[in-house]
């Protein structure tokens, strides 16, 4: 037995796949989520063990990160980029950064790139260190 489908049945399907999608898109739910590169411009903080961390995205695709530990504060600057990907929203890419924040004071800086997802947290954007730790820099302002 062969099965059939008429055009006008495919493209229903595609149609209401395409509602799918722009239902599942446009909610202010918790979690990864899409955002422009105006959007994600400004000041981020997080806390780690030893210290705080701020990050601030520029709009012209500079990043400062400052250090605050024990009541010293470091910086590091560098580029950022943004990546979206269809079904997994969007990505900021610190290039050049540092990778190193909670390690021991005596050992070496490590420099890399590091990919922050983006999500929004109590109706605010976050960027996520790791989902799994519950690691995020919250927008500040």
């Amino acid at each position: 037995m062969r099965l059939q489908v008429t055009s006008s049945d495919g493209r229903s399907y595609v149609c209401l796949f395409a509602l799918a999608l722009v239902l599942l898109g446009c909610g202010e739910e918790e979690g990864k989520v899409h955002a422009k590169k105006e959007e994600l411009t400004g000041a981020y903080q997080t806390k780690f063990q030893k210290g705080i961390e701020e990050l601030e995205l520029r709009r012209d695709g500079s990043y400062v990160q400052s250090f605050v530990t024990n009541g010293t504060t470091s910086q590091h600057s560098g580029t950022w980029k943004v990546e979206d990907h269809f079904l997994g929203g969007t990505d900021v890419i610190l290039v050049g950064a540092v990778v190193s924040e909670d390690a021991p004071p005596e050992t070496v800086e490590k420099i890399g790139d590091r990919t922050l997802n983006v999500h929004r947290r109590s109706g605010k954007l976050a960027l996520a260190l790791n989902e799994v730790a519950d690691w995020y820099f919250i927008r500040k302002d």
